[in-house]
């Protein structure tokens, strides 16, 4: 583990000290190649000139001579006298002139030599007295014939440097790289061992004892920033703790205040619902009708806080199933129509013939955007009127959802911030209107986990239009939706078991069950629901989650545990508590019950989840499917 760190060291040594060898040879080699290539041009030039002063010398020595034969008017002796020049193989051509200019005799090689020329020029005297001029053509020496020569000089002189200077520069690099190499394997034992001690690096170099400063300085400051960050990380450890650990509060305090707010809502809006189920003067149920509501409003309320919490956990999760559109959206829009009354105020809700059908997607979702839109439209309109209406978008095939008002409208610059949590659209909104400004946030995390989106068209003053697409296939009507409504056999011939340990849910539970004439016998807790169990005889079991001695979840368990060792039949059990949060639902499935009814009991929904497991329970399924499809 330990070996290839130092065969890696003498690598990256190795080419820096190459390196530093290869600067110092290829520094002499250009040096030599210069001084040699000089050094040759400059014999070509001492060439050159030398041969000048000759053809000067021999231009002059041939005007001497062809002085007597001048004075004596021989021409066969000028012949002679220039034909010598044939021993002169630069001599390109020569000529003897009268001082008249007349051409007196002439001269030319039979191989001339090629190259530049120069013309040389001598004049012929004898006492003083000019007599002619000799003018020769030379060629000067070229600088190829002495190429061979030049190179061959050039060559010895280079190798003999190169090789003194490989062996100099070698030399010199090693007492170069030693300190460098010092120092490099000091900064692989800091990086190594984490240690941000000072390095020690005998140098003679003052460049090299400042590198070393330099390092140790900067070991310095890793070590101020280690130590920073070690701080920081442990702030953010604590911080995350802390966060976490609020976060596990919250989460339990909003499963206890759900609890604890829809235990004593299950005894107002369920026993008023039974109420009003039965005989009562006009002005009773006016007032029933008012409590009902108030209760509704209050039960939405909470809702929504349940479903912020767990949009922000990541936790909330759509319910996909088929739904028939009309009966949910017009239960959505029927609440509004008596509040739209209320205020004196026109109320349209139309759902388009081509929307009609059975659609695949959450129901309950859907309509709680519905729901959302509708109380909004109302609230923020303080006259006129509220028109809503679902129909197919003709270029897209997605379901449109569109509701108008004519109420206080919102100004342009709002719009950008509108669904935004804890947001409205103007501070004095909460003072005039109420609300908690969690309704548009709502739907629009809701449309976008369908993968739909929601608009806005709004005039201050003038009203405004909500839009919701919705890009939701067509469903068709299941087995299961068809036999829900019947059950199997008689109502009054159905026993039901019911674990409950709050005695207001007790007295509850049994006027709903008397109203739907189903016979019901109550236990106070888990225990009790299990031994209960073992006398037989019941169709279906409804379990509390919190109670004393044995909580739902257990007694669950153990029944399940005990049909399956005992070989009994397998009995529906429906969970009936205020704990309403996805994650405390997919609990309760996976203790094996088979449905899940929020408190406060709806009396529709009760049936309806009773339906459900009964005719999963008959069909032979396991019954998570339907509750699936029920959990909400």
């Amino acid at each position: 583990m330990t070996r290839p760190t130092p065969s890696r060291e003498a690598a990256h040594v190795a080419t820096f000290h190459g390196r530093v060898a290869r600067v110092g040879l290829v520094t002499t080699v250009v040096v030599l190649f210069a001084a040699c290539c000089t050094f040759m041009l400059q014999q070509w030039a001492v060439a050159r000139t030398q041969s000048h002063n000759v053809h000067v010398s021999l231009a002059q020595v041939t005007a001497v001579n062809l002085a007597p034969a001048l004075a004596r008017s021989d021409p066969a002796a000028y012949g002679a006298s220039l034909d010598a020049l044939a021993a002169s193989p630069r001599v390109v051509a020569a000529r003897l002139d009268a001082p008249d200019g007349r051409s007196l005799a002439g001269y030319r090689a039979v191989k001339p030599a090629q190259g530049e020329q120069e013309t040389i020029q001598a004049d012929v005297r004898e006492g003083g007295r000019a007599l002619g001029r000799v003018t020769l053509v030379v060629a000067k020496p070229s600088l190829a014939p002495l190429l061979p020569q030049f190179i061959a000089l050039t060559a010895v002189l280079l190798f003999g440097g190169v090789g003194v200077a490989l062996f100099l520069a070698r030399s010199l690099a090693h007492r170069v790289i030693a300190p460098v190499q010092r120092l490099s394997e000091a900064m692989h034992k800091v990086a190594a061992g984490g240690s941000f001690e000072p390095v020690e690096v005998a140098a003679a170099d003052e460049l090299f004892r400042s590198l070393t400063a330099s390092f140790n300085h900067l070991l310095a400051k890793l070590a101020e920033r280690e130590d920073e960050l070690k701080r920081a990380m442990h702030d953010l450890e604590l911080a995350r703790d802390a966060a976490n650990a609020a976060n596990v509060l919250k989460t339990q305090f909003l499963a206890n205040m759900s609890h604890e707010i829809r235990t004593p809502l299950n005894g107002v809006l369920a026993m008023a619902e039974v109420m009003s189920m039965g005989e009562l003067a006009p002005v009773q149920r006016d007032r029933l009708d008012v409590i009902r509501q108030s209760g509704g409003l209050l039960l939405a309320v909470l809702n929504d806080v349940l479903d912020l919490s767990k949009i922000e956990a990541g936790k909330l999760s759509l319910v996909v199933d088929d739904f028939d559109l009309e009966p949910v959206v017009t239960a959505a829009a029927d609440n509004f129509r008596v509040l739209a009354e209320q205020k004196k105020l026109a109320f349209s809700f139309e759902v388009d013939e081509a929307a009609h059908g059975w659609w695949r997607g959450d129901s309950d979702r859907l309509k709680q955007i519905v729901g959302n839109l509708l109380s909004n439209a109302v609230k923020f309109t303080p006259h006129g009127g509220v028109e809503a209406r679902i129909d197919i978008n003709s270029k897209t095939d997605s379901l449109r959802v569109t509701v108008r008002d004519t109420g206080v409208g919102i100004a342009a610059e709002k719009l950008p911030t509108l669904f935004e949590k804890f947001t409205q659209a103007d501070n004095s909104a909460t003072r005039r209107f109420g609300g908690t400004g969690l309704g548009l946030a709502i739907c629009r995390e809701l449309t976008q986990m369908m993968g739909g989106a929601i608009d806005v068209e709004s005039r201050e003053g003038e009203g405004s239009t909500f839009t919701v697409e919705l890009p939701l296939p067509r469903g068709a009507p299941s087995e299961a939706e068809a036999k829900a409504p019947e059950m199997s056999g008689d109502d009054g011939d159905l026993r039901l078991l019911a674990a409950e340990d709050n005695p207001t849910n007790r007295q509850v539970l049994a006027a709903v069950m008397d109203s739907l004439g189903i016979d019901i016998d109550i236990v106070a807790d888990g225990k009790e629901a299990v031994d209960a169990w073992r006398v037989g005889g019941y169709d279906l079991i409804l379990m509390d989650i919190q109670m004393p001695v044995m909580d739902g979840i257990t007694a669950a368990r153990e029944i399940r545990e005990l049909e399956a060792t005992e070989g009994r039949r397998r009995i529906p059990i429906v969970a009936l508590t205020a704990n309403a949060l996805t994650h405390q639902i997919e609990e309760y499935l996976a203790a094996g019950m088979d449905g899940h009814v929020a408190k406060p009991i709806e009396i529709a929904k009760l049936y309806e989840a009773i339906s459900v497991a009964l005719n999963a329970a008959a069909t032979g399924a396991t019954g998570r499917r339907a509750a699936a499809a029920r959990a909400g």
